[in-house]
C-alpha cells in the first residue's frame, strides 16, 4: 500500500515539474494553440489552429441564426426557423434545418460554402483572408462577412 502511495507522488512530482519548466499558457483564439500553462494541450475535444473571427451579418432576420464554432478549425452554423429557403449557390438551407457549413476556394479565387457533417475545417488559409458570402432568402440578399485566419500556432 505504502508503495502505490510513493509511486503516486513521484508521477504527480514528474508531471507537475515538467510543467513548470515548460513555462507559461498561451491564450489563443484557437483552442489547438491553448497549452493551458504546461507543455501539454487542454484536454478536451477542440484541436483547430485556424478561426473565424469579426462575423458579420447583413440582411438576415430574427428567425435566421448564424454563428462560429471555432472548435475544429472554424466553420459557419446556420439554423433557419424561418418560412423560406436560404440559399448560398448550391447549399439550400431548408425551413427548420441545421447546417454547419465550410469554405472552398474555387479555381476562380473565389469563396463558396460546402456543406460539411461534422465541425472540422478543410480550408486552411496560408494568410488571413477577408471572406463575404452572399445567399438570398425569398427576394432579400443575406451577405456573410468575416476573417478565416491563417494557424495562428504551428
Amino acid at each position: 500500500m505504502v508503495m502505490n502511495q510513493w509511486r503516486f507522488v513521484v508521477i504527480f512530482m514528474v508531471f507537475l515539474l515538467l510543467s513548470i519548466s515548460c513555462g507559461g499558457s498561451e491564450v489563443s483564439p484557437a483552442p489547438g494553440c491553448n497549452t493551458g500553462g504546461g507543455c501539454f494541450p487542454v484536454m478536451g475535444g477542440c484541436f483547430g489552429k485556424t478561426v473565424i473571427q469579426d462575423l458579420v451579418v447583413t440582411g438576415g432576420s430574427d428567425c435566421l441564426r448564424i454563428g462560429v464554432n471555432n472548435c475544429n478549425g472554424g466553420v459557419i452554423d446556420i439554423e433557419n426557423d424561418c418560412q423560406n429557403d436560404l440559399i448560398f449557390n448550391q447549399v439550400i438551407i431548408q425551413p427548420g434545418d441545421s447546417m454547419t457549413l465550410d469554405l472552398f476556394q474555387t479555381t476562380e479565387g473565389q469563396f463558396e460554402f460546402i456543406q460539411i457533417a461534422s465541425n472540422f475545417s478543410e480550408f486552411v488559409p496560408k494568410t488571413n483572408q477577408r471572406i463575404e458570402i452572399t445567399g438570398t432568402m425569398e427576394d432579400k440578399s443575406v451577405r456573410i462577412a468575416f476573417v478565416k485566419t491563417a494557424p495562428l500556432c504551428d
